[in-house]
């Protein structure tokens, strides 16, 4: 097993410094920079020929990726890089374009295994908040919080000064003054899944912060995560701060510097212990997955220029001049909203205070807003009363608008929602310039980067966030001249797999996934998969059995169904039927508002 880290300048640029050691072997710094660009090469192509361990392959991956394919297009392989810093800044960009692709023997990424399994728990969270507290008490329920609730100091790991760990904070009024009567007790994480951070808290072994040993801050390069090569930046007539300006700093900090090159070494006697004390785990998907993430950033996908420009402009047309920024939206609502409603606005104008907002209707002493229509010949579920079990409106209860108000919104309510649709179009704007200014899409993704297990885009641009409709699709050719792009989806092969599995021919099984395997049971409550089996059952003939899969542990668990369970899906279909027939029989209803029809 090899473990492998890097040093860079900046997070975007150039390797600076390769840290490696083959099994419980001496630990090697290899001087990128000093050493002939023939011999850095050499050792990359070993690396891919050998069992490699990171502790976050898709950055050092990403990295040494773009380091070899633009030392590969170095005429003089013998010259010692930091001779040529300018011709290699130049050569950057085309070594995206070379039709080779880094792939190890196998990976392990520990930054993933721990985010798997037994460090889930580290990952970024939503703040804990006890709301409004009379003031008089709540520095004193504060106390009390921090002496009951100690929590480990690695979810505060992140904060650049220790203080305790829940604390109070003002609320503001609409008017900006802060509440005197009320505060809020909050316990704000800051976890950190860093390889030193696991080392401390894991391994109890003593460790060095970057910042104790980092370059002068001066020196770190300006650079794009969506456009990674220095020639977005600037040139050789004027670099504008990109690394090829700052390099030899870098070079020199981590060649020379004795405190940094022991911060480099810690990183694979780190990384080698907690490969360790993780059990030796065998390399696995998302940790190739990772290399593969990272190798295709470098090369990025075609994307369609002036199709985007189009886009963009139109995005940037439906912003007008609707006011965005915090204050300037709270002064735009308020404007239209009497005292008692401005209050809705001391929790801010985000997104769900704005979505409140957006439902509200002018009020009306005459509004007769719940006139009920039950169906023809009465509701087969309530009975014609229009109520549920739980008191709640049964689904064949339809209502009318007010016949005097008309029930129309709110000032405040017009306003809101274009405030959402104005930053709706802000965002998409924003990534449109990135993806402009890059030329391709870089496209970059943390491989487990939510709770659920699923990937997220970063670098400053999230490629999950771009809005999905045909025109913007249009813009994402992805593939170059001479490529096809091809893709596939297993999920219409797994039932497959399992019918040839499962030898009974009385039954259907239908594989599900989750997040939480103990929890199943509920989402199949919330998911209404007795309305499923049921409706399996009455056209097939046959039992249903889930069989289901953990998306964090790979648990497998098998389900069958009661008959309560069918019952259960039987009430909720005759519910659906119902209110097909309240909304069939409308005669204001088009299935045209509903269905979509097209010809391929």
């Amino acid at each position: 097993m090899l473990y492998i880290d890097t040093e860079t300048c900046g997070l975007h640029g150039m390797a600076v410094l390769i840290q490696y050691a083959e099994d419980d072997g001496e630990i090697i710094l290899h001087e990128v920079w000093e050493n002939p660009a023939q011999k850095t090469l050499d050792l990359i192509e070993w690396f891919c020929e050998n069992d490699l361990c990171f502790f976050n392959a898709a950055f050092d991956w990403y990295h040494l990726c773009k380091l070899y394919l633009t030392f590969s297009l170095i005429e003089d392989k013998s010259v010692w890089p930091k001779d040529i810093i300018d011709e290699i800044a130049h050569l950057e960009k085309d070594a995206r374009d070379i039709n080779l692709c880094l792939k190890p023997k196998s990976c392990v990424d520990l930054f993933l295994y721990a985010r798997k399994g037994p460090f889930q728990n580290l990952m970024d969270r939503k703040d804990i908040k006890v709301k409004r507290v009379p003031t008089t008490v709540a520095e004193f329920l504060k106390n009390e919080l921090n002496k009951i609730i100690v929590l480990d100091p690695v979810y505060f790991a992140r904060r650049k000064e220790e203080r305790e760990q829940w604390q109070v904070d003002d609320i503001l009024l609409p008017n900006g003054d802060i509440n005197p009567a009320f505060k809020n007790v909050t316990l704000r994480f800051a976890p950190s899944m860093g390889l030193k951070a696991l080392a401390k808290h894991v391994l109890k072994q003593e460790t060095s912060k970057f910042s104790e040993i980092e370059l002068d801050r001066r020196y770190l390069p300006k650079e794009l995560g969506y456009a990674p090569f220095a020639l977005i930046i600037g040139d050789s007539d004027n670099w504008k701060g990109a690394w090829p300006q700052v390099i030899k700093y870098h070079i020199e900090h981590w060649g020379y510097n004795p405190g940094a090159r022991k911060y480099a070494k810690n990183d694979i006697v780190f990384t080698r212990d907690l490969y360790k004390h993780f059990g030796c785990p065998k390399p696995d998907d998302d940790s190739n997955l990772a290399c593969a993430v990272a190798a295709t950033r470098w090369r990025g996908f075609k994307l369609d220029i002036p199709k985007l420009r189009i886009q963009r402009d139109k995005a940037a047309a439906a912003i007008g001049n609707i006011p965005q920024a915090p204050a300037a939206a709270k002064h735009y609502l308020s404007l239209v909203m009497d005292e008692e409603e401005k209050l809705v606005l001391v929790e801010g104008t985000g997104k769900k205070v704005l979505v409140q907002i957006k439902r509200w209707k002018l009020s009306c002493e005459n509004c007769v807003e719940g006139n009920i229509i039950k169906a023809k010949d009465g509701c087969r579920v309530c009975g014609g009363i229009g109520l549920n079990q739980d008191m709640t409106d049964c689904d064949c209860v339809i209502k009318t608008k007010c016949k005097i108000c008309n029930c129309q919104k709110h000032p405040a309510a017009i306003r809101a929602s274009g405030i959402l649709e104005a930053r709706k179009a802000q965002k998409e704007v924003e990534i449109l310039d990135k993806l402009i200014i890059a030329g391709r899409f870089h496209a970059s993704f943390k491989v487990i980067g939510t709770l659920s297990g699923r990937m997220s885009g970063t670098d400053g641009i999230n490629p999950q966030g771009i809005k999905a409709t045909d025109e913007i699709r249009e813009c994402f050719p992805l593939a170059f001249e001479g490529e096809y792009l091809s893709g596939g989806d297993f999920a219409a092969l797994e039932v497959g797999i399992v019918a040839a599995i499962c030898k009974d021919q009385g039954l259907i099984v239908d594989i599900k996934t989750t997040g939480d395997i103990n929890r199943f049971r509920k989402s199949a409550n919330i998911y209404n998969y007795d309305s499923q089996a049921y409706i399996y059952k009455e056209i097939f003939g046959y039992d249903l059995v889930f069989l289901v899969i953990c998306k964090k542990t790979q648990q497998i668990a098998i389900y069958d169904c009661s008959e309560e369970f069918y019952n259960t899906g039987k009430m909720k279909v005759a519910q659906a039927m119902n209110a097909y027939e309240v909304l069939i029989n409308d005669p204001l209803f088009d299935l045209k508002d509903y269905v979509k029809t097209d010809t391929l």
